[in-house]
C-alpha cells in the first residue's frame, strides 16, 4: 500500500513538473507554448495583435515568475523599441526577435533580469548598430546573431562586455567599416575541437572520394556551414580591413568575409590567426593582395579568392601558407603569375584558374618542384583539367 502511494506521488509530481513550464494558454494569447525536448518554447506571433503589437510586453509581464523557458520567440512585430526589463524574472536560454522591420532600438536594460540567457537572435530588423549597451546585463551570452538587418559598422570596444561570446554572426547587413579594436576581448570566439574535427574529417572524405566532380572545398565548405561559424560577416559592404583587426580572436577557425566590397588585402590582415582553416574571400572586388597578407595563418588548408578582380599573382602573395592544399582563383582577370608564387606550399595539389581569359599558360617556375609532397599538381586552366608532374 505504501509503495503504491509513493508511486502515485511520484507520478503526480512528475506530471506537475512536466506541465509546469508552460503558462496557461488563455493568459498567453496570441502567444503559444509547447513542451520540447529541451523545455518550454514560447512563440508570440505579434501580427495577431492590433497596431504595432507592443501589447505583447504586457502579455510577457503576466507570465508567472519564476518560469523557465528554453526558447522565447517574438515575430512579425511592428514596434520600434524593445523596452527595459521586458523579460525580467524569467529564466530563458534563447531569445529570438524575428521579422520586425521597424525595430531600431533595444533598451540598455531590455534583457536585464533574465536568468541564464545564452543566445540572442535578431533577424530582419531596422537595427543600424549593435546595441552595445545591453552586454553588461547579459554576462552569460555565448551566441549573438544579428542578420538581415541594417548594421553599418562595428565600433571600438562595442563588444568588450561580451567576452563570453563564442559565436558572432553579422551576415547580410550593410556593414562598411570594422574598427581595428571592434573585436577586442572576444577571446572565446573559436570552433570547438569536435567542430574542427568535423571540418577536417569532411575535407578528408572528399579527398578520398571517387567522384572527380567533388573537391575538398565542396565538402569542407559544407562542413563549415553545418558546424558553428564563429565570425560571419558575409554579404555586407566592407571595403577594407585594417591589419590587426583580428588579433584578439587568434584562436578562431573560421571567418566568413565573402560577398563584400573588399578591394585589397593588406599585409598582416591574417597575422596571428594560427587556427584558421579556410580563408574565404570570394565575391569581393579584390584587385591586389599585399605580400604577407596571409602570413600567420599557418593552419589554413584552403584559400578561396575566386570571383574577384585580380590581374597578377605576386611571388610573395601566399607566403607562410605551408599547410595549404587547394587554392581557388577562378573567375578573376589574371594575366600573369610571377615565378615563385606557389613556393613554400609543399602540400599544394589543386589550383583552380578557370575563367581567367587572359591567362593562357603557367610557367613551371611558379612551383618549387623539389619541395612538393604530392606527385602532381592539378589545375584548371581555360576550363580544362591540367596535370603538372612534380617528379
Amino acid at each position: 500500500m505504501c509503495i503504491l502511494l509513493i508511486f502515485a506521488v511520484i507520478l503526480l509530481a512528475g506530471g506537475a513538473s512536466a506541465g509546469s513550464d508552460c503558462p496557461s494558454a488563455s493568459s498567453l494569447y496570441p502567444c503559444t507554448c509547447s513542451e520540447g525536448s529541451t523545455g518550454a518554447q514560447i512563440t508570440c506571433d505579434v501580427s495577431l495583435l492590433p497596431g504595432d503589437g507592443s501589447q505583447v510586453f504586457d502579455i510577457i509581464a503576466r507570465i508567472p515568475r519564476p518560469t523557465t523557458i528554453y526558447d522565447f520567440t517574438i515575430k512579425n512585430f511592428g514596434f520600434e523599441k524593445i523596452p527595459g526589463r521586458a523579460f525580467a524574472g524569467l529564466t530563458i536560454d534563447s531569445v529570438y526577435l524575428m521579422y520586425g522591420e521597424k525595430l531600431t532600438t533595444i533598451h540598455a536594460d531590455a534583457f536585464a533580469g533574465i536568468g541564464g540567457l545564452r543566445s540572442l537572435y535578431v533577424e530582419e530588423t531596422a537595427l543600424s548598430a549593435i546595441p552595445c549597451q545591453i552586454f553588461p546585463t547579459m554576462p552569460d551570452l555565448e551566441l549573438l546573431f544579428i542578420r538581415y538587418s541594417s548594421l553599418e559598422k562595428l565600433d571600438d570596444g562595442c563588444l568588450i562586455d561580451a567576452s563570453n561570446l563564442s559565436q558572432l554572426v553579422l551576415d547580410n547587413n550593410v556593414i562598411f567599416y570594422i574598427s581595428p579594436q571592434a573585436l577586442r576581448g572576444l577571446k572565446k570566439l573559436k570552433l570547438t575541437d569536435d567542430e574542427l574535427a568535423l571540418l577536417f574529417r569532411e575535407a578528408l572524405l572528399v579527398t578520398l572520394s571517387l567522384d572527380p566532380g567533388v573537391t575538398v572545398l565542396d565538402l569542407a565548405m559544407k562542413a563549415r556551414c553545418f558546424s558553428r561559424k564563429r565570425l560571419d560577416m558575409s554579404n555586407n559592404a566592407i571595403e577594407y580591413i585594417a591589419p590587426g583587426t583580428f588579433k584578439d580572436i587568434d584562436e578562431i577557425a573560421a571567418i566568413s568575409l565573402q560577398s563584400n566590397h573588399l578591394y585589397t588585402v593588406s599585409a598582416g590582415t591574417y597575422a596571428g590567426l594560427k587556427e584558421i582553416g579556410i580563408i574565404d574571400l570570394e565575391y569581393n572586388r579584390i584587385s591586389s593582395i599585399a605580400a604577407g597578407a596571409f602570413e600567420g595563418a599557418t593552419a589554413a588548408f584552403i584559400i578561396n579568392i575566386s570571383n574577384n578582380n585580380l590581374v597578377t599573382i605576386a611571388a610573395d602573395t601566399f607566403r607562410g601558407l605551408s599547410s595549404v592544399t587547394e587554392v581557388w582563383i577562378d573567375n578573376n582577370s589574371l594575366s600573369f603569375i610571377e615565378p615563385g608564387s606557389f613556393h613554400g606550399m609543399p602540400k599544394i595539389f589543386n589550383i583552380d584558374f578557370r575563367n581567367n581569359e587572359r591567362l593562357t599558360s603557367i610557367d613551371k617556375d611558379v612551383f618549387n618542384l623539389t619541395e612538393l609532397t604530392s606527385q602532381f599538381v592539378m589545375f584548371n586552366l581555360e576550363g580544362k583539367l591540367q596535370i603538372g608532374l612534380s617528379m
